[in-house]
């Protein structure tokens, strides 16, 4: 077996490691020694009724290619026409939904890893699901991921209404994602205020603590939210479409009369809507469906954002628009761009640094990786062997248990070197050692992952190196 550079740990890089966070890099850069740093935040919401990705999603990503966000939230519905007769919610179904993606996750794993980003979170609520997706360069500074759910069908019982919630921490902020399907029908709007009142209070375990969903410095609030436009007849709504006259629909919107009363969403802001309603289409078509219960045009998808009071925290709309190009589904598309202001994750120091890895006399590959004094480790945690094109942290070639980091008065110094295994200790970082049976590596490139059960993440990547068995 032969391990290439292994010594310096610098691994000569190819074409697959475009986008892999380089810490030589950063040091050189003049970005990192600023205090501040944009992330680039994008939206996406459809609620593709019940309809499988087995056509060209591609343009559902309408980004600039040459300036890339650097967080991408792909929110759908999926929902049956009958729900309790058509979604199965047995055991056997949640057990295959645990182990196995769904058809959007597949799809849109495959189209943004060729992209460069890695998926970090994924949660399903029977046809409620949200997908979040990182730039590979910021993979180690995200922290503390974290998801969760919420049932607001049936009284609280059924999911075929509800939400997803997913967050992270990057930058020393909070950013929270929620993607919701709200009651139908126009009738409905004073049950889908309680509704968002119970996703706003809802609260879930970020870090060590239990957070309410609307105390997260940046909030997106986004999918089928289902308000209507009202007091307008179909014919008249359809007029003021052809004549673009969107702002005269907008005034009748339920969901923006309620924020300008404070009735609901009054902590959120929500841009000019300069496109048509989304909301109902004939299937394969740019005509709207007037017949079936003589339902107005309107704007039920969205996408909301709302930002803690605080001196450096700022989020910026750049764009916010629906994609007419689908027409699959009885929806449209709506997607957003967003900038908000953080502070520079790149002048974090990584919490895992991987030294080196080599062959021993067992022809087996012993890793050698720091683990920082300030990191949280677990008996949990792991360290993965991934294919460089990996797609999410779950995506592994396979894996091995990392050392136990033992937590020990300073004083006992005997006792702590013997635990650790290695004197080798420096001022920050402890140094560990792990063996991987090489039975399990083929041939070819890879790269190492420490994922940390706490945060949820990988909080250490490794450039690539090769392995070449003899």
């Amino acid at each position: 077996m032969e391990i290439r550079n292994r010594q310096s740990f610098t691994y000569s890089k190819s074409n697959s490691n475009e986008g892999i966070n380089d810490e030589s890099n950063n040091e050189s850069d003049d970005s990192s020694r600023s205090i501040y740093k944009k992330l680039r935040v994008y939206i996406c919401t459809w609620n593709v009724n019940t309809k499988s990705p087995n056509f060209n999603i591609n343009d559902l990503f309408a980004f600039d290619a040459d300036n890339p966000p650097d967080v991408c939230a792909f929110g759908a519905l999926v929902m049956k026409k009958k729900t309790f007769q058509e979604v199965s919610s047995t055991p056997l179904q949640r057990f295959y939904d645990f182990f196995y993606n769904d058809p959007w996750t597949n799809e849109l794993d495959r189209i943004l890893s060729e992209k460069q980003y890695i998926r970090i979170q994924s949660t399903r609520l029977v046809g409620i699901m949200l997908n979040i997706y990182v730039k590979r360069n910021i993979l180690v500074h995200v922290k503390c991921c974290s998801d969760d759910w919420i049932r607001l069908g049936f009284w609280g019982f059924w999911g075929n209404k509800g939400a997803n919630i997913c967050a992270f921490k990057i930058g020393g902020i909070n950013i929270c994602f929620v993607n919701s399907h709200l009651s139908a029908h126009q009738h409905n709007d004073k049950i889908r205020l309680l509704e968002h009142a119970k996703i706003l209070y809802h609260s879930f375990r970020l870090e060590k603590a239990l957070e309410a969903v609307s105390d997260q410095n940046y909030l997106f609030f986004f999918g089928d939210l289902n308000f209507r436009i009202e007091n307008l007849e179909s014919d008249l709504v359809k007029e003021l479409i052809d004549k673009k006259d969107y702002k005269t629909l907008q005034e009748n919107d339920q969901l923006r009369k309620c924020i300008c009363k404070e009735k609901c969403f009054s902590i959120f802001k929500e841009d000019e809507i300069h496109f048509p309603p989304t909301y109902k289409f004939k299937i394969n078509s740019d005509e709207y469906d007037l017949t079936k219960k003589d339902r107005v045009p309107s704007y039920c998808d969205r996408v909301l954002y709302k930002i803690t009071k605080t001196d450096f925290l700022s989020c910026k709309s750049l764009n916010y628009n629906c994609i007419p190009s689908f027409k699959q589904s009885d929806h449209r598309p709506v997607y957003a761009l967003f900038e908000v202001n953080a502070l520079n994750w790149e002048s974090d120091e990584p919490n895992v640094k991987f030294l080196e890895i080599f062959a021993n006399n067992d022809q087996n590959l012993e890793i050698s990786y720091q683990v920082s004094y300030a990191a949280t480790t677990s008996q949990n945690d792991w360290i993965g062997i991934y294919d460089p094109s990996f797609r999410s942290f779950d995506d592994y070639v396979t894996y091995v248990w990392a050392a136990k980091i033992y937590e020990l008065d300073d004083t006992k110094k005997d006792t702590k070197e013997t635990l650790l295994g290695n004197s080798d200790l420096s001022k920050n970082f402890i140094r560990r050692k792990i063996v991987l049976e090489q039975k399990f590596i083929k041939n070819g490139y890879y790269m190492m992952g420490y994922f940390s059960s706490f945060s949820n993440c990988l909080i250490g990547l490794s450039s690539i190196f090769q392995i070449q068995l003899s």
